[in-house]
């Protein structure tokens, strides 16, 4: 626990206007006065203003208004008072007053009282309160606005009740457990005994650095976190009880139980339990996956319509005279002589009299073309001339565009997500079936949390748990070990971060569901 505190019990200010409340109080009950920091802060601000308003005053009138003293040598003033009626009546405006109180400065209940030019206080300074190691509640150093944090020496305080011994080698105990502790390998990949490395290493590094103390890294000799068993705790727990260790900083989950015997610091991280799973393998990629988006009986029947309005067209533009025209062997290519050389297409002779033969466009081939160029976007040389076969047309079209706009949405999403059959998604979908066994560890704060759990899914799930003793794992690295062995029909509850971790290490074939 840390806190600040703007009033220094220590200073003569504050010694000065205790005496003066309290004319019969002793030097030695001056630290017992309950003097709050709003009051104070008042009595500055006051204080202050008083003085602003003395100096505007001696501006301003020939006599000089006098006001009470809030503390100072002689005790405060009762005798002095502000004048009811002045002989004309001061002008005093904000700026003016600002400008006055500038050019105070004096020392008060809060320390420093100053003003910058901006209005704001400057020049103060903060008292540092916290728990040093093994000490009570004391001060650590200060905070001043121009040099920020300043922390006390640990030998600053030779006096101190509580004698630490800096020299005294403390044991740090904590739990082979990636990527929190783990053994330290050598070039040969071999553990170095009595090496450690992971993130809690680094953490107990980086205290040591700033409180000075030395220290030695265990691994907890039973490889347990610490629970209450047969009457005793075992785990790092029951190394603190048994002072085997002096401090453990490891993955602990802080627990109700655990706190009746042992204290916490802030937690360096928080999380919640997930479910670990085998990853589902991937499907195998299909020449013919580009059908995917859409069913096979969807393709069925674009293909029937595809194959019925390319022969209802056939068949129209046959029965519709405007389809019928000169065939395309009557027209040729003439110079026009008044286009500057340009080619143009003109009709011999359309007439049926002068040959006795016209042709149709349309032909079968022709049906089938006009409806796959329209249908994949790409149109066509040819379009129907009578009304009956535009309507065809612009029937084929209008589906044309609703078909292609749903395949390309569902292409991009089919492309895009991928599509895992898991069976497991949340803790309901486990407790409901009963072909994937979960389970926990053996022992520690998540056995605890579903053995007292009110929740009905919980209480389902740790009753499987309980009737079925081999799905609990004695540690978390067995645990994940069974899930990446398994068949797919094993899952392992842990905390979510350590979840995470394990899912991208190598074989990287699990997976977090929930």
């Amino acid at each position: 626990m840390t806190a600040l505190s703007d009033i220094n019990f220590d200073s003569a200010a504050v010694k000065t206007y205790t005496l003066e409340l309290n004319p019969r109080a002793r030097e030695s009950t001056l630290a017992n006065t309950n003097l709050s920091y709003e009051s104070a802060l008042l009595i500055d601000g006051l204080k202050s203003l008083v003085q602003a308003l003395q100096l505007l005053n001696e501006d301003d009138y020939a006599g000089r208004l006098e006001a009470p003293e809030f503390y100072g040598n002689a005790g405060i003033s009762r005798s002095g008072s502000l004048p009811c009626q002045p002989n004309s009546a001061p002008a005093f405006s904000a700026p003016m007053i600002l400008n006055k109180l500038r050019k105070i400065s004096f020392g008060g209940l809060t320390g420093n009282m100053r003003i910058d030019k901006n209005g704001f206080r400057s020049h103060f300074t903060l008292d540092l309160w916290g728990v040093k190691m093994k000490q009570s509640f004391s001060k650590l150093g200060e905070w001043n606005s121009n040099a920020g944090i300043v922390m006390e020496s640990p030998m600053d305080k030779t006096n101190s009740s509580v004698k630490v011994d800096l020299n005294r080698v403390r044991i740090v105990s904590s739990i082979l457990l990636s990527p929190f502790m783990m053994e330290k390998k050598d070039a040969n990949g071999k553990a170095i005994k009595g090496e450690y490395e992971g993130f809690c290493v680094d953490l107990v590094k980086k205290l040591s650095e700033m409180i000075k103390f030395k220290y030695r890294m265990k691994a907890v000799s039973d490889g347990q976190f610490g629970s209450f068993v047969n009457g005793s705790w075992d785990g790092m727990v029951g190394e603190l009880l048994r002072k085997e260790a002096d401090i453990v900083v490891a993955p602990l989950t802080i627990t109700s139980d655990r706190e009746r015997v042992v204290d916490f610091t802030t937690p360096f991280m928080e999380f919640g339990l997930s479910v670990m799973y085998q990853k589902i393998d991937r499907p195998h990629p299909d020449p013919l996956s580009f059908m995917e988006p859409l069913s096979t009986e969807i393709w069925m029947c674009i293909s029937f319509a595809y194959l019925g309005v390319s022969v209802v067209l056939f068949l129209v533009s046959r029965l519709s005279p405007a389809e019928w025209g000169a065939p395309l062997t009557q027209l040729k290519t003439i110079s026009d002589p008044g286009s500057d050389g340009d080619d143009a297409l003109v009709v011999e002779d359309n007439k049926a009299g002068v040959h006795g033969h016209m042709d149709n466009v349309f032909s079968i081939f022709n049906s089938f073309w006009f409806a796959l160029s329209t249908f994949v976007q790409q149109g066509g040389d040819i379009v129907p001339r009578s009304l009956s076969g535009r309507i065809v047309g612009g029937a084929w079209w209008f589906f044309t565009l609703i078909i292609v706009s749903s395949y390309t949405a569902n292409l991009a999403a089919y492309l895009t997500v991928e599509r895992m059959t898991n069976p497991i998604k949340s803790y309901e979908d486990l407790a409901r079936q009963s072909k994937v066994k979960y389970g926990i560890i053996k022992s520690g704060s998540t056995r605890n949390f579903f053995e007292k759990s009110n929740i009905k899914i919980f209480q389902r799930m740790w009753k499987f748990m309980e009737s079925n003793p081999d799905v609990l794992a004695p540690t978390v690295k067995a645990g994940v070990e069974r899930v990446i062995n398994s068949n797919k029909d094993y899952a392992f509850i842990l905390e979510s971060t350590m979840n995470e971790y394990f899912n991208q290490r190598r074989p990287c074939t699990t997976v977090k569901v929930s």
